[in-house]
C-alpha cells in the first residue's frame, strides 16, 4: 500500500503542496525540523491515541507546522552537517533551502504531512526513528541508520521529494534537480502509472478543511 507524504506551503487564504514523496520521508525534510518539533508531534499522537486510535493517521493536527523563520534557521544550521558527511548532496541541498526561502512569504507556514507514512501499529516507533535522524542532524552526527530505515538512495527524489504535484518550479530553479528529472523521463513518481491528481487534491482539501492547532515554532 502506497502512502504519500507532502511538504506544504500554507498561507492565510490557501495551502499548496510543493513536494511529495511515496513511502519515505525525503532526507532534506529532516533538516527543516528539530527535536522539539518531533517531541510535540509525539505528544499530539498520544493525545489522539487516548481519544481514538483509528483517527491518529488521518487527523490534520499531526501535520508538523513550522514558521518560515524557524525552518530556515534549522535548514541553514544543517549546512555544516552536509559539508561534513554528505558533500555530494550539498549543492542540491543549498538549492532546496534557497527555493523554499524564495517561495515562502514571511507569513507562510511550512507543513509536513509525514505521519501517514506509518501504519497505526508502527506510529510510535516511527516517530522515534524520525527523532533519531533529526537529532543526528541537529547535533552534527552522521545518521548511520537513515539509509536503511527510510530508504534514501541518494538520488534527487529521495533527497528533496517530487516537485510535480501542483507545480514543477524546483526543476527550473535547480539545475541539478532539473537534470535528474530529465534523466528520469516522464513522471518519476510512478514509472508509467501517473498519479491521479484529482484524488490527491481531494485528499489535501480534506486536510486543509480541518482545523489544525499544532503550531510548532522552534
Amino acid at each position: 500500500m502506497k502512502s504519500n507524504v507532502y511538504l506544504i506551503k500554507s498561507s492565510k487564504n490557501e495551502s499548496e503542496a510543493l513536494f511529495e514523496s511515496i513511502n519515505r520521508i525525503p532526507f532534506f525534510w529532516f533538516a527543516l525540523m528539530n527535536t522539539r518539533v518531533i517531541r510535540k508531534l509525539g505528544e499530539e499522537v498520544l493525545r489522539l491515541f487516548r481519544r481514538s486510535k483509528t483517527k491518529i493517521l488521518s487527523n490534520s493536527s499531526t501535520n508538523i507546522k513550522i514558521t518560515k523563520v524557524f525552518f530556515l534557521k534549522n535548514a541553514r544550521e544543517r549546512i555544516v552537517f552536509f559539508k561534513n558527511f554528505f558533500p555530494r548532496y550539498l549543492n542540491l541541498y543549498k538549492d532546496f533551502v534557497s527555493y523554499l526561502d524564495a517561495v515562502f512569504g514571511e507569513g507562510d507556514v511550512l507543513e509536513l504531512n509525514i505521519i501517514e507514512i506509518t501504519s497505526f501499529s508502527e506510529t510510535v516507533e516511527s516517530i522515534g526513528r524520525i527523532r533519531d535522524v533529526v537529532r543526528s542532524l541537529q547535533l552534527g552526527e552522521e545518521p548511520g541508520r537513515y539509509h536503511s530505515v527510510f530508504g534514501a538512495g541518494g538520488d534527487a527524489f529521495s533527497l528533496a521529494g517530487y516537485d510535480n504535484f501542483y507545480r514543477n518550479e524546483f526543476r527550473n530553479f535547480s539545475a541539478e534537480y532539473g537534470l535528474a528529472c530529465e534523466k528520469a523521463g516522464e513522471d518519476p513518481r510512478e514509472r508509467g502509472q501517473p498519479a491521479r491528481k484529482g484524488e490527491m487534491t481531494d485528499k489535501l482539501k480534506s486536510i486543509f478543511r480541518a482545523c489544525s492547532h499544532l503550531s510548532l515554532d522552534t
